[in-house]
């Protein structure tokens, strides 16, 4: 049997051979390729519910090691944001590879990472306490985070602090199409972890309410998904679920509620 690092370093000679039929296409690292790799784990969850974000599927590119919901946010920011033209402040918390690397392009972005372990940011940062003084960024980017946040209100509150009035706050996490938010923030085994919410480390899983539960933190959110926008063909060949979901939320006013 070939050692797991040889078949991965096979595969990505192979995606590369000028002479093989390549019918997918990776926008993170743009080029293209002859497949998508499975990614994502297997849980009880994943098989009673249908949760956006979450399970296995073959989404991985084999040459840059994007997945799906990487690939959907660039989409979202190059279409929808000026947030790789213009001169801007982003603060964006546990980066992912591919959309790290295209706003870092931007000569003209102030760009700050931040995760709770080092390795993963430029800064080591919770959530829950931002180390960055009032209305500083434009962008703030936050994907699959909040499920493991157990203090929610005070995360939100702290990113509308960071936020500007006229800022943007880029955010996904996984989501049970069938049922409404659900919490335990007090999991200690792995194993409940797993029941749960389908991995572990997780207190919290968005439902169908999780548009009304950000709003009720005062943003507007306005809703992306692949289905509303792309070309069924174009989906399997950029290798994006078809009902991903990003939101771009903007501080409402508080006096009109709408946004800033």
């Amino acid at each position: 049997m070939l050692h797991l690092g040889l078949k991965v370093k096979g595969r990505k000679i192979i995606a590369k051979l000028p002479f093989v039929r390549k019918d997918y296409f990776c926008i993170c690292c743009q080029n293209a390729i002859t497949h998508f790799d499975a990614y994502g784990g297997t849980s009880e969850v994943y098989e009673k519910h249908h949760i956006i974000g979450g399970g296995r599927r073959n989404c991985k590119c084999p040459i840059c090691e994007s997945i799906d919901r990487w690939r959907w946010t660039l989409y979202v920011l190059q279409e929808y944001t000026k947030i790789f033209s213009e001169r801007s402040n982003v603060l964006h918390f546990a980066p992912e590879a591919g959309v790290k690397n295209a706003i870092s392009l931007n000569p003209n972005c102030w760009y700050m990472t931040g995760d709770l372990l080092k390795e993963n940011g430029d800064i080591v940062m919770d959530i829950t306490d931002i180390p960055f003084k009032d209305n500083l960024f434009d962008y703030i980017i936050v994907n699959h985070v909040m499920s493991y946040v157990k203090n929610e209100k005070k995360a939100m509150d702290e990113l509308k602090r960071c936020l500007k009035p006229s800022g943007t706050l880029i955010m996904s996490f996984p989501i049970c199409t069938d049922r409404d938010t659900y919490e335990n923030l007090d999991i200690r085994a792995q194993e409940e972890s797993m029941k749960l919410f389908g991995v572990t480390g997780n207190c919290r899983m968005y439902g169908k309410d999780y548009r009304e539960r950000i709003e009720g933190y005062g943003f507007t959110v306005e809703i992306y998904s692949p289905q509303d926008i792309l070309k069924d063909d174009d989906l399997r060949r950029w290798g994006l679920m078809r009902d991903d979901i990003l939101m771009l939320c903007r501080i409402q006013n508080k006096e009109t509620g709408k946004e800033k």
